[in-house]
């Protein structure tokens, strides 16, 4: 896509690949949930579109990352996580209250 994106588009349409994206990303749904042994539910009908997932992927190839400038910052700032966000709480540096019981 990096080299024509309209060509990519015209030779693979919307209708042909967007179910093809929606594939893995309903694979994966589960794990975005406290209970991934619960059906999702409420989710858009609207399928993923994978054209412009990979024009914003390519995005961050010409946009200057942000990290370095934050690194510098001598400021306050809140982390705001899901109800649901339990990465790394056994971590030092985690303030990710315990996920033994899920919240939700």
């Amino acid at each position: 896509m990096e080299a024509n994106p309209r060509a990519a588009h015209a030779l693979v349409p919307d209708a042909e690949i967007d179910p093809v994206f929606a594939r893995p990303l309903d694979i994966a749904a589960p794990a975005a949930t406290c209970h991934p042994d619960r059906p999702l539910a409420g989710l858009p009908a609207a399928l993923p579109g994978f054209h412009a997932n990979q024009l914003t992927t390519a995005d961050r190839l010409i946009v200057p990352d942000p990290r370095p400038a934050l690194r510098t910052a001598r400021a306050s700032v809140p982390v705001i996580r899901g109800a649901c966000d339990c990465k790394d709480p056994a971590s030092p540096a985690s303030t990710t209250r315990s996920c033994r019981t899920p919240p939700c």
